[in-house]
């Protein structure tokens, strides 16, 4: 196996599991975001109800009313339910990806696959990759910079932790 193909399946083993942990943490994010949202809806709606038996000064309703219009406009206007329906699918595509390249460097470090079938398989999974996540910026996703390094460093010490503890056996 050449030590440039070697490197080459290394990496995108690398970006693998960087967009498996990035798309991951941005899910959480937008899912927490919605949460959010709807606990505000459901308070309010509850003090909603409980402003008909007469339990809330009207000043309470009217701050009840108002929030959950705010919450329902910022809902809306950052979709955060579809973006984290996205995200959901990019990310478990990518976490299925990567298994697919842990398969392939498992090949790769024990010789068992040539440098020809190591190239067009790293090249197709490359390809299904840019498939998965071409569809981010088209449904309004927006890079994260933080969110990625932080992905990025996260996964170099994985793997490099993971494939060290192998050479080590």
């Amino acid at each position: 196996m050449s030590e440039q193909i070697r490197g080459d399946v290394w990496v995108s083993l690398l970006d693998a599991e960087h967009n498996t942990r990035y798309y991951s943490k941005q899910l959480e994010k937008h899912t927490k975001a919605q949460r959010a949202v709807e606990a505000v809806l459901v308070t309010c709606g509850g003090a909603g109800l409980l402003s008909l038996s007469g339990g809330l000064p009207p000043p309470v309703l009217s701050l009840c009313v108002i929030a959950s219009a705010m919450a329902s406009i910022y809902s809306r206007i950052r979709g955060h339910a579809g973006k984290a329906a996205h995200l959901n699918s990019i990310r478990r595509d990518c976490a299925a990806l990567q298994l697919q390249w842990e398969n392939l460097w498992s090949r790769v470090q024990d010789d068992a696959i040539s440098d020809d079938d190591a190239l067009a398989e790293n090249s197709r999974l490359k390809e299904r990759l840019q498939e998965v996540t071409r569809i981010a910026p088209i449904v309004g996703l927006v890079v994260d910079e933080k969110v990625s390094k932080t992905a990025w460093v996260e996964a170099i010490q994985l793997k490099e932790g993971q494939y060290y503890a192998r050479a080590q056996d």
